[in-house]
């Protein structure tokens, strides 16, 4: 198994930052990795969607295995069940 990490330090609130990634429409916004990104349900644990990296075939189905508002998600992306987990922002303070 794998892990890559990866730290942004932003001036946005945690809430702020957590919006964004609930709008999983809007991915592709910020993550210059997708193309696209989709999602059948509330930003839930179970909600089932589809993400389309550059450079795959064919974009890929994914599951929200845990959502703690305000705070970070995970996902699962079979078939190499990747998992992702998102944690809570840093939150600079002036």
């Amino acid at each position: 198994m794998w892990s890559i990490e990866h730290e942004h330090v932003t001036s946005a609130s945690p809430d702020r930052v957590f919006d964004l990634w609930a709008n999983v429409a809007g991915w592709p916004a910020w993550d210059g990795s997708l193309i696209a990104t989709t999602l059948d349900g509330p930003f839930a644990a179970g909600s089932r969607g589809i993400l389309h990296p550059h450079g795959a075939p064919e974009p890929l189905p994914f599951t929200i295995t845990s959502v703690e508002p305000g705070r970070g998600f995970a996902d699962e992306t079979p078939p190499r069940a990747a998992r992702r987990a998102v944690q809570p922002p840093r939150h600079q303070r002036g």
